[in-house]
């Protein structure tokens, strides 16, 4: 798998290795590409729809950075010009983290998650990167369960603790 890092996308360009769109219900294509800022109008519908919008995390500026620093870190499952799905990536050398899995509640259960949760991981072993760590939510059941057949084990020896500043 060759990296794309330090390699921004043009607008619409898709990622290597997914070269193969996967059918959805409707009999269009999945096009999974990188973020580009001016994805931050269907970005936002789409993640307050799927009520995953945090307007600190979100908001078109912190995008906007986060896309300017790593230009792979999100990463969008689009189709017919609708974001349908998301997952960012924070890396750096030492340690990452995958973080806002989502996918559209219209478009669930079609294998989207795995695309996403695919190419995602697939970057970040092209940077080294053998152990990422990802969050759930304390009891959400499902989102462990998908996690764990994709691989994925929890552990007991951390607390995931927030502060704003």
């Amino acid at each position: 798998t060759q990296s794309t890092w330090g390699k921004p996308l043009a607008p619409g360009s898709r990622l290597p290795g997914t070269t193969t769109a996967a059918p959805s219900k409707r009999g269009a294509n999945i096009t999974i590409r990188h973020y580009t800022d001016g994805d931050h109008p269907r970005m936002k519908t789409f993640l307050a729809e799927s009520e995953m919008y945090v307007r600190s995390l979100d908001n078109r500026q912190v995008l906007r950075r986060q896309s300017e620093f790593d230009p792979t870190s999100i990463i969008i499952a689009e189709e017919e010009g609708l974001i349908i799905g998301t997952v960012f990536t924070l890396y750096n050398p030492w340690q990452a983290f995958i973080y806002h899995l989502c996918v559209h509640p219209e478009h669930r259960k079609k294998g989207i998650a795995n695309l996403l949760m695919e190419q995602a991981e697939t970057q970040l072993k092209a940077r080294g990167i053998r152990c990422p760590t990802l969050f759930v939510e304390a009891g959400n059941r499902a989102v462990s369960a998908f996690y764990e057949r994709r691989g994925w084990f929890g552990t007991d020896h951390c607390l995931c603790m927030g502060k704003d500043l």
